[in-house]
């Protein structure tokens, strides 16, 4: 069933119903032998992530349970986090260069392969081998899942879900600002876990009004890929400022550093205009719009 709320449903019931069936398709892709294991690895990062974001949608209706829980689903990404890091720095390499023509593409060769050979030897290393990883992920959600029943949810209706609503909304705000301010990539990766949380909460909340939702939520959606596509482009930049020797020559390793910096601008600025429309308004305001959202959505059939 789909990740968001019924009206057909109590708000907690919906709640524990989407907890359930997040946990239940992480643990199927677990399971999947036709799933290739990094693919794995990236969509159980991305059911936790959903799941980090339902239980702050209603984070002070679960009490003492949401940080338990929050940290649960933290620790599961985090586990996995060292591999799909190094895809990351990939991937990430394959973006920029598709950017460029043939002739620059193949200066870079050398540095693909190694990013490559840095990834494989992670996959193959006894720390990081992604069964093993796969398999401790599998064992957290199943005891996850099993606790998702005795969730206690204080409230219900807007009052359970509209406080953790508009608080994420606003700490987004305030981290965007904090971003610009500073240009440190840590202030552009915490605004883009911002995002990241809201945009769920947009998709959780589309019934209210599906129209009005989803134009926002696919304006969250291309601010969260295009301030992730800055964070690995960060990653990638650190690994050949620190190791970059390693990787590469010198001028190789500075040409290729200059193209990052170019394309983390450009993200940046398009990142700015997203940002300037999906936080215009204040935190007051949205709350009682989306209060009225609701109300409406509880009075009349679609």
């Amino acid at each position: 069933m789909a990740y968001q709320l019924k009206r057909s449903k109590t708000v907690q019931k919906s709640i524990r119903r989407i907890a359930d069936e997040q946990i239940g398709k992480a643990i199927a892709e677990i399971n999947d032998p036709e799933l290739d294991r990094h693919e794995a690895i990236h969509q159980v990062r991305k059911r936790c992530k959903k799941l980090r974001a339902l239980v702050r949608l209603v984070r002070p209706a679960l009490g003492k349970t949401y940080k338990r829980e929050n940290r649960r689903f933290r620790d599961i990404a985090r586990n996995l986090a060292g591999m799909r890091d190094e895809q990351s720095k990939v991937e990430a390499l394959e973006r920029l260069l598709a950017e460029l023509d043939d002739t620059e593409r193949a200066r870079f060769d050398r540095v693909r392969g190694e990013l490559r050979a840095r990834r494989d030897s992670a996959a193959n290393s006894t720390s990081q081998d992604p069964d093993a990883l796969l398999a401790d992920a599998r064992q957290a959600l199943e005891e996850a899942r099993h606790n998702v029943g005795r969730w206690h949810l204080d409230n219900d209706g807007f009052q359970l879900v509209g406080g953790g609503f508009v608080e994420t909304y606003r700490r987004g705000r305030k981290a965007a600002r904090q971003a610009y301010r500073t240009g440190a990539t840590e202030d552009f990766h915490e605004w883009r876990k911002q995002v990241k949380y809201h945009t769920p909460h947009l998709k959780l909340l589309r019934p209210l009004w599906p129209r009005v939702n989803e134009a926002w939520r696919r304006a969250g959606k291309d601010l969260a890929d295009i301030l992730g596509d800055d964070h690995d482009l960060a990653m990638l930049d650190a690994l050949l400022e620190s190791e970059g020797q390693r990787l590469t020559d010198d001028k190789i390793r500075m040409r290729l550093r200059t193209l990052i910096q170019r394309k983390q601008q450009r993200l940046r600025e398009e990142a700015w205009r997203i940002g300037q429309r999906l936080y215009a308004e204040q935190p007051k305001a949205l709350s009682k719009r989306w209060k009225r959202y609701w109300q409406t959505w509880q009075a009349f059939a679609d």
